[in-house]
């Protein structure tokens, strides 16, 4: 089992008709550092939730008034952020992002019925190609993480900015 997971590790395959994918495994959190591409002008952070399951004071916006923290508490909050490309990178070089995060580079700003949440598999990213211009998504997953473009070059690009090794060893579209 192992060794066929080792085997899917950096092996660029067809994910859906026109997208594709790698999974990867990195070395620290600044090799998203890496991968960014500062020419396109977002990072679109993706379900983060800033207090996990712990209850947790908050003065959010609550009813067009803020809340006082001491009376109102919240958990299992699930935001999208959308930031600069510079300004995430600043961040991230700071060391003030807390956890690894599921995130879309896209020049574009993301149209408001673009709930990804309600998209799956290839409508999904049809959708991301369509209405955002999206260079790649990167998702945490159990024991690595995996890269979705529409672009297998963008995907060859990335794999060499991590300095890792293209796999070739099966009859996926890396042949």
């Amino acid at each position: 089992m192992i060794d066929k997971f080792n085997e899917s590790l950096y092996k660029i395959e067809e994910a859906y008709n026109g997208h594709y994918s790698v999974k990867i495994q990195m070395d620290s959190d600044s090799d998203i550092l890496n991968l960014i591409d500062d020419s396109y002008k977002y990072v679109w952070i993706i379900g983060h939730s800033e207090y996990l399951n712990e209850w947790t004071p908050s003065n959010n916006t609550l009813f067009s008034r803020e809340s006082d923290p001491n009376k109102v508490s919240v958990r299992n909050d699930k935001i999208e952020i959308l930031m600069d490309t510079n300004y995430f990178c600043e961040i991230l070089r700071q060391g003030e992002i807390r956890e690894y995060l599921h995130i879309i580079q896209t020049n574009v700003k993301p149209p408001f019925f673009l709930d990804l949440n309600k998209f799956t598999g290839k409508s999904r990213y049809d959708m991301l190609k369509k209405h955002i211009n999206y260079l790649f998504e990167i998702k945490q997953m159990a024991d690595c993480e995996e890269i979705t473009s529409s672009s297998k070059d963008v995907l060859e690009k990335l794999l060499l900015k991590l300095d890792k090794p293209l796999n070739k060893t099966d009859k996926g579209v890396n042949n």
